[in-house]
This record gives structure tokens, sequence and C-alpha cells, in this order.
């Protein structure tokens, strides 16, 4: 039987690679805090969401923990209702609790989120720093702090990738950084679905700090959503929905072309980039990556990458094309990385 190469032996062998990230990173780290199965638990143990509810009533009813597949059944009755011109009401109804249950989300992933970085100890987060040093540039569809924490760990590491939040006369004695577009200084970091410390404030769009403040980033984060200030969030239940929100906002829309002039080398781990993240294959394919090397289980989960592969191949007979490998998923662990580095 073939045996798949480890991540270790990819990663000796590749030139300039970027990396995309999903929640497995997170995961990994803690799976309890951060898997989207476990939040529903979560959002009633909190009281975020009550048991009597009828939003919960319908994760009931579709025997499924997962928030992405609630949104996205409330989102297909609320159009099927408007066709048979049911009861205004009712679609009002569906229509305000779809809009809670992206609330919801953030409120629950805000709870179950370490409350500051020095929860994480500093030999995870120098072991994750070590790991994020393989890459040239990060793309991530993480919503959380892990990251943005670990990239801080080290001086080396946090001038490795810079992101587009800068300090200027405006915001010199505010608690928060602004996004400035600067193409000539491009981000190594790149969030794009949404990332817990930047909101949408009107007029700019801007990051939370501590260092500005010493008041930890989660309280800050808290005190927002008291004042009902959500983070720019992208939680849309498929593709194209997701792709208008990223189109309608500067910091995520440049994220997302940055995502589309990658070259060379792209690896790819903890998600296997299904249909609801089809814009994100997407933009892989716009680009001009050579290699994409993606973590795997069993091969038939990354079948529909494949296929896509595949077709961009067939259809593009000039450009350079796209190549399909594969790594095994149980030999990386950033938050382990130093110890199982060979």
């Amino acid at each position: 039987m073939w045996e798949l190469p480890s991540f270790q032996d990819v990663i000796g062998k590749i030139n300039k690679p970027k990396i995309l990230l999903w929640n497995g990173f997170s995961i990994a780290y803690d799976s309890k805090r951060f898997s989207f199965t476990s939040l529903l638990d979560s959002a009633v143990e909190n009281k975020i969401i009550e048991k009597d509810s009828k939003v919960y009533k319908v994760f009931e009813s579709l025997q499924t923990s997962d928030f992405e597949s609630v949104m996205r059944a409330l989102e297909e009755t609320k159009k099927i209702i408007q066709v048979y011109e049911w009861d205004k009401e009712l679609q009002e109804l569906l229509k305000n609790d779809l809009e809670n249950l992206k609330k919801y989300l953030v409120r629950i992933i805000t709870n179950n989120h370490p409350s500051k970085t020095t929860e994480i100890s500093s030999e995870q987060k120098i072991s994750c720093a070590k790991f994020l040093d393989n890459f040239e540039t990060i793309y991530t569809l993480n919503y959380d702090l892990l990251l943005y924490w670990s990239i801080l760990q080290t001086k080396e590491i946090t001038n490795k990738f810079p992101d587009w939040f800068w300090e200027d006369d405006f915001s010199l004695d505010e608690d928060y950084v602004i996004y400035k577009n600067n193409s000539s200084f491009p981000s190594k970091v790149n969030y794009l679905h949404w990332w817990l410390h930047i909101f949408d404030a009107g007029n700019e769009i801007i990051k939370k700090t501590y260092s500005k403040t010493d008041i930890c980033l989660m309280t800050q984060i808290a005190e927002n959503l008291d004042k009902w200030i959500y983070p720019i969030f992208v939680s849309e239940w498929d593709s194209k929905q997701k792709m208008t929100k990223i189109l309608h906002n500067a910091y995520l829309n440049h994220c997302y072309r940055s995502l589309k002039k990658v070259n060379w080398n792209l690896v790819i781990l903890w998600t296997n980039l299904k249909s609801n993240d089809d814009h994100i294959l997407d933009a892989i394919m716009w680009s001009t990556v050579s290699n994409i090397y993606i973590w795997v289980s069993k091969i038939e989960n990354v079948e529909h990458i494949r296929r896509r592969i595949i077709e961009f191949n067939d259809n593009n007979p000039i450009k350079k094309h796209k190549h399909l490998w594969y790594f095994d998923y149980k030999t990386v662990n950033p938050w382990d990385y130093i110890t199982n580095k060979k």
C-alpha cells in the first residue's frame, strides 16, 4: 500500500511555500474549545441559546450541532416562504433568527476563547512560531487570536509576518490601529474570513491592540460585543454569500485578492475546502500556484479538489498546470512542532 509522505518530507523539498490554514489549526491546540460541533453545548451552558428557543429546536430537528448547517437551513426556508408568500411575520422571524444566530456564534467563540495570551504556554507559542517560520506568507480562514499571539511571540516572526494595520495621526490616542492598504509593503498574514479583534468602524477598519491599552484583547472584544459592535465576520452558509460579504469589505477583499496572486507552492492544512468554500478554491485556481500540497487522512476526502485541478489543466493548455500532492495529516502539529521536528 502506498505510504503518504510526512509534512517534514514535503516542507524540506519546496521553495518559498505559502500556507492556507483553517480551524483545525486551533482544534490541534484545544479540541474542546474550538470544535464547531461542541459550540452548541457551550451556547446552552452559557445561556446564549435557550433550550426552549425555536433556534435550538432547529438544531434538534436537523440532528446537528453545526451552526453553518442551521444557518443554511434557515436561509433556504426563508427563501421558500417568500416564494409562497406565506406569513410576513414568519418571514421576519426567520430573518431575525438567522441574524441572531450569527451573533450567538461570535459570543460563543468569545466565551470559549482563552481570555489572554498567557493562558497558552510560551513553549507552545514558540513551537507554533517555529512551525510558521517554514512559510513565506500565511492565509487563514480562522477567527481566533491563536495565530496572532503566536506571531507576536518572537521578534523575528513578528517582523516576518506584518499585517496591514498601522498607527497614524488620527489613532495615536486611541486603543486601536487602522487598516492602511500599502501595496509597497504587502501583508504577510491574511485573514480571509474574519478575525476577532478587527472591527468595521464605519469610516475605517480598526484593529484592537493590547499594547495601547494594557487591557487584554478578549476583554476589549467583550466590551465591544456588549455595545453590539461585532467583529468583521463572514458566517454566511454558502460560498456565493461569503464572497458577497468579502467584496463589500476593504480588508477582506484585499486579503482575497492577495490569495489570487499566490505563486509557486501552496500548503493547505486542516481544510478540505468543501463546496461552501468554493470561492477560496476559485482564488487558488486563478493564482499562478504550480504545486498544491494538501493534508489528508483519506485521499477521497479531497476528490473535488483533484477534479477542479484536472478541469483547470484541461481548459488552460497555455497556462502552467497545477499539480496536487498529498501528505499525512498525522505528521504535523504546530503546538508541538519543535519536539516533533526531525
